[in-house]
Formats: structure tokens, sequence, C-alpha cells
């Protein structure tokens, strides 16, 4: 082959695709792939054009996003030489590559290829809302926040004096795009206010798409404000998402119910989410969101004291994170290793990537991230023994604002490092505070770990052998088999 002419190669190849044609007659669309294959070899631009788009929808809907997008290439480098392809249909099948490679992962070419498909169909609003949203979407992904809202409010202008069923659906979208956007900003409250209009807007609208999007994003934002018990509506994304026959939907919910159940100490049901969302997404393509299953289920092992697991599960997911572009992803792993690296005692592993990964949340503009990435360096600085330190950076961050965040840790760090310092008294009352606090939030580990440290310091105390006990039973229901405890 390789010492053919290539006007001899050309002619083979038109050749075969004919003769493939010919046998399979009006099944030859399920010979798509090897007909574009050979016509765009061959030279044939219309062939490939047709034949590329049919084998690169077929690759998308199996969960081959790789190859889609390969296929969804071909047809356009074909349709250049096809006389009556308009920017329509040019718009369309980039629109599809951009999708697909969100899929793959490769996320800033899908930002290329949804921006291309937008300018193509630049007279038309609604196509412009739609893929405006879509890149809102993929900032989202690579953790650029402020991006996706300012695309958010641009589709919603775009959208603005229409009326149609059309443009009220996409008004829906918006109106949870921009939810997500102040959730993902660190803004839970503003979130929730956005939550109920976009619910609504999605029944209105009938977009039930929107609805399941908007019903677990409502979840998650009463999670994050500590209204565990109020996170309900993720079984019903579930279910919408199901008789849509929306995996990737239907695995986001997975996802969201077992974060419910890990703040609700149900933590065996938790990992049970969290895989079935793994799982379903590396099925489908999607490994980044993959990635996400992983980390949650590495957080979970961490906190039981799996610890090489969860090293396992966050360099796993590091990995996918790091192929995709995924900023954001990267410092989720960063933090949660350097806080493996506390609990296993590498305290100056852990300040190190603990710091990292706080600058990484704080130039991506996620500030709840980061103060929590801060959080963890005062437990580190515990756990290493430096006192003063402990004290000085808990204390602070329980007078910022926005303090209340990790307050039960906080406290519970305080009250240690303040115990060593000889500031008995202060101590004591700060390790209360931390108990009644993760006690009102449902957060049983770190009640355990509060109650477990009273009954070290003050073994003499009449409540100390109450406070091993309940610690001890804490522990057992979460699965935790080893927590850390600073230098004696």
């Amino acid at each position: 082959y390789e010492g053919l002419p290539f006007r001899v190669r050309r002619e083979l190849h038109s050749r075969v695709a004919l003769r493939i044609e010919e046998a399979a007659g009006d099944a030859a669309d399920e010979q798509a792939a090897s007909l574009a294959l050979h016509s765009a070899y061959a030279g044939d631009h219309d062939r490939t054009w047709h034949y590329a788009r049919i084998a690169a929808d077929r690759a998308a809907s199996r969960a081959a996003p790789a190859d889609a997008a390969d296929l969804y290439r071909r047809a356009l480098g074909a349709a250049k030489g096809c006389g009556d392809v308009g920017d329509a249909d040019v718009s369309q099948v980039t629109e599809a590559l951009g999708e697909a490679l969100i899929r793959a992962g490769e996320l800033d070419a899908a930002d290329r290829s949804l921006r291309a498909a937008a300018r193509l169909r630049a007279g038309d609003p609604l196509a412009t809302a739609r893929l405006l949203l879509r890149q809102a979407y993929v900032a989202e992904r690579v953790g650029r926040f402020d991006r996706m809202l300012r695309l958010t409010r641009k589709a919603s202008k775009t959208l603005e004096g229409r009326a149609g069923w059309a443009p009220m659906r996409l008004r829906a979208a918006a109106m949870v795009s921009e939810a997500y956007a102040r959730q993902f900003q660190g803004r839970p409250e503003d979130a929730l206010r956005l939550t109920g209009p976009a619910i609504q807007a999605a029944k209105t609208s009938a977009d039930r798409r929107a609805l399941a999007d908007a019903l677990i994003l409502h979840d998650w934002a009463l999670v994050d404000l500590g209204r565990i018990d109020e996170a309900v509506h993720s079984g019903q994304a579930l279910e919408i998402y199901e008789s849509l026959e929306d995996l990737h939907g239907a695995a986001s919910a997975s996802n969201m119910l077992g974060v419910v159940a890990y703040y609700q100490g149900r933590w065996d049901e938790a990992v049970e989410g969290y895989e079935v969302f793994a799982t379903s997404k590396e099925r489908l393509g999607d490994s980044v969101h993959a990635a996400t299953g992983h980390m949650n289920v590495g957080e979970v092992r961490s906190d039981q004291g799996h610890l090489d697991e969860a090293v396992e599960r966050f360099r796993r997911a590091r990995r996918a994170y790091v192929a995709a572009g995924d900023t954001l992803g990267v410092a989720y792993c960063l933090a949660y290793l350097g806080r493996v690296d506390a609990r296993a005692g590498r305290t100056v592993d852990a300040d190190e990537r603990l710091r990292e990964a706080m600058e990484s949340f704080a130039s991506l503009g996620a500030e709840r991230e980061a103060a929590q990435a801060e959080a963890w360096l005062a437990e580190n600085a515990l756990l290493a023994g430096d006192w003063s330190r402990a004290a000085a950076q808990s204390e602070r961050l329980l007078a910022a604002p926005g303090g209340d965040q990790d307050a039960p840790l906080l406290h519970r760090v305080r009250g240690e490092a303040l115990a060593r310092l000889g500031r008995g008294v202060e101590a004591r009352t700060a390790l209360d505070e931390a108990c009644r606090l993760a006690e009102d939030e449902n957060a049983d580990l770190e009640r355990a770990l509060s109650l477990a440290a009273i009954a070290r310091l003050w073994p003499g105390d009449p409540i100390a052998t109450e406070a091993s006990a309940t610690a001890g039973k804490l522990r057992e229901r979460l699965g935790v088999v080893a927590t850390p405890e600073p230098p004696a």
C-alpha cells in the first residue's frame, strides 16, 4: 500500500466503498464507519459527509465519545468540499463534536467547537442561547465560575422578549445554570434562592430535564447549608432522569443521594451511590465525572481510616482531571491527598499539598473550598504538634466571615491545641462547643473526634467514660477503623 501512487490509492478506496454499498444495499448505513473511512481516503467528500455523521451519531449513542469526535471531525473536514452543505448543517455537526468532546473530557477543545458553532448560528437567537449555556457548562467543568455566570447571563439576555415554548425552556435552563454558578462559587444561600424560581420555571415550561437538574442542585445547596433532612428531592430527580432514559442525569442523581446519605451518617449507602455514579460515568465514556465518583468514595474511605484505598481513589481521580484540564478537580484531589497525609502522620507533605490546594481554589474563585483547605491546614498543625499555630489558625478562621462553615472541626482543633498550651478552661469550652455543633449538623465523625479528645485530655473527669463510649459507638456505626490523634 505504501508503495502505491496516491491516485491509485484513491481509486482503490473508492472501489471498496462502492462494493460495500452494493453488498449492503438498503442497510448501507450499518456500515457507515467503514464507508466514511474509505470515502474519505477516496476523496469523495459527499459520501464522507453523509456516512461520517451517521457513524458519529451511533458512536455517541453507544457511549464512545472519542470515536464520535473523530468521526465528526472527519465529516467537518469533508464539508469543505461539498457544495450543498450550509452553515446550519456545519454548525449542527460542530455542536455535536463539542458535546462528544465534553463526554471525552477534552474540555478546551469542546469549548472551541461550541464557540465555532455559535459563530455559524449568530443570526439564530435560540441556537445562540443554547450554545452559550453549553459553553457555560464547560466553564463549570474547568472551574471558571465567573465565566460560567457571564455566559449564562448573556444567554438570558439573548432570550429577552421572546415568546414560545423553546425560549421558555431555555430561560428555565439558564436559571438553573445561574444557580449552579452561585453554588460553585461557594454561595449556597444564593443558589437556594435561585432554585425555587428555577424549579417553577422548569415545571411551567414542561422541561423535565431542567426540573431534575434544579432538584439535585436544591438538595446540594441544602446540604451545604447544613439542612440535611430537607434534602429529599434527588430521588424524584432520579425518577425523572430514568423516565427520560438520561443515563448521565441518573448517575448524577445517584451521586447526590450518596452525598445526602454521607451527611446523614449512612456511609455504606453513600459509597453505593458514589460507586453507581462512577461506574455509570465510566460506561458512558465520561472519565471526568467518573473521577468525581472515585473521589467521593475516597473521601469516605479516608474518613473511615482506610487510607491506602483512599489514596488510590484520589490518584485515580487526579489522573483523569489532569488529562481533562479540570483544574478544580485537581485542586480537590490535592486537598484530599493532603488530608490523608495529615492523618497518616506525613504532616510536612500534608502542609505542602493543602497550601497548594488552597491557592488553586482561591485562584478559581472557589472561596468555600479554599476555606475548607485552610481549616484542614489548622488540623494538620494540631496533628504535627504545633499547638500555637493550630490555635491561632483556628481562631482566625472562626472569626472570619463564613467561619461557621467548618466550625465543629475548628472548635475541636482550637480546643485540643489550647489544652496542650495549658488553657484548660477555654479548651473544654471549645470542645464542648465542637460536640454541640457537630451534633446539630449531624457531623458524626467530628462529634466522635471531639468526644474522644475530651476523654483523652481529661481522663479523670466523670464524663470521660461516657464520652469515650459514645465516640466508640459513633465510629462503629460509621465503619471507622482508625482516627488520627495529636502527639501525646
